[in-house]
């Protein structure tokens, strides 16, 4: 894992793909969170 990492720090390619990846990965928890938020929501709503 320790070469995978020094690949990656040496290949400015691996390092904009893994910023794109982190940031499409957070993107996606934080949608994930507000819809599943908002689920809840309208199911309590529609529960009462």
């Amino acid at each position: 894992m320790a070469g995978y990492d020094s690949n990656i720090e040496l290949n400015p390619n691996g390092i904009i793909l893994g910023a794109l990846l982190f940031v499409l990965v957070g993107f996606g928890v934080v949608s994930y969170i507000i819809l599943f938020s908002e689920a809840q929501t309208n199911a309590a709503g529609a529960s009462e």
